[in-house]
């Protein structure tokens, strides 16, 4: 429900770093669009009816245009740099899209690895990092992270924005 009172279709957006978080074995554009309809729904988030969008960065191409097309997925090629870089590039990227879509909500989902890094983590870039996806919450988005080897990461924004 929006501030006004009436219903909206929420929008989603997912930023999907590869080279962190490769793509699962024997998952095509379809399945990984559905598993992550179904996942986010299933922790109770609004993707009904809403657009969902996948951003998906990596060094090189993954799937043919035709597939991507057809699903909806903008593969970002993002060659070398930086661990630190792709992560901003995904950032800056979501923020162009929030000016862009203006939803009132939105589900902004990030799909990385922060715990392999402790360079990042313990750098000011870190910090800069999660000081936007809190600003992003408190705009009224669903901000989420999810890790390999994790459901969703999400807590600890939620801890860092209290």
């Amino acid at each position: 429900m929006s501030r006004r009172g009436h219903r909206i279709e929420t929008k989603t957006c997912i930023y999907w770093n590869l080279e962190d978080c490769p793509i699962p074995e024997g998952l095509n554009p379809d399945l990984i669009y559905e598993n992550i309809k179904s996942a986010l729904e299933s922790k109770g988030y609004d993707v009904g009816g809403g657009d969902m969008s996948i951003n998906a960065y990596a060094d090189k191409k993954t799937f043919p245009d035709e597939l991507l097309d057809r699903y909806g997925i903008n593969q970002v090629q993002f060659r070398g740099g930086r661990k630190a870089d792709r992560e901003f590039q995904m950032l800056w990227d979501c923020l162009l899209w929030r000016v862009d879509n203006h939803p009132e909500e939105a589900n902004i989902m990030f799909i990385l690895n922060l715990s392999d890094d402790s360079e990042f983590i313990n750098s000011p870039d870190h910090h800069e990092f999660l000081k936007i996806l809190v600003s992003l919450k408190l705009r009224d988005h669903n901000v989420i992270i999810a890790q390999p080897g994790e459901v969703v990461a999400s807590e600890l924004l939620l801890a860092t924005s209290s």
